[in-house]
């Protein structure tokens, strides 16, 4: 069994962002089996990430999920960045990856179909 204090997994990979305007959460997990309480300061995260916390404690033998937002921009866009957490002791870190691709829900245009006049009427 392993000791001490660290990220469950080294890559966080965000669900897909799908839609205009839409985000997707992952949850960083960190885990305390030492005997003592561990805090950890966060570092600002790089857009288009977000984390809601600053400062996070672990208690002895439990383990803590940091819930964190991929905000995306524009469509296509893929975001990595590091998750960087700090004591005396120790820094955590892991990467953070997400990616963005909007899928349209609209029905085939079919205006190519149609003829229209310009000009007025041919005589």
């Amino acid at each position: 069994m392993k000791k001490g204090v660290w990220i469950e997994r080294g890559t966080v990979h965000f669900p897909t962002v799908t839609k205009k305007k839409g985000t997707s959460v992952a949850k960083v997990t960190i885990k305390n089996k030492t005997e003592k309480s561990v805090k950890f300061q966060i570092e600002p995260l790089d857009a288009p990430f977000e984390n809601n916390h600053t400062e996070i404690e672990i208690k002895p033998h439990y383990y803590l999920s940091v819930p964190i937002i991929f905000r995306p921009t524009f469509d296509m866009q893929k975001g990595t960045t590091n998750l960087v957490l700090k004591n005396s002791q120790q820094t955590l870190t892991a990467q953070l990856v997400g990616i963005c691709h909007y899928i349209s829900y609209e029905s085939k245009d079919n205006s190519t179909n149609t003829k229209s006049k310009v000009g007025g009427n041919q005589q």
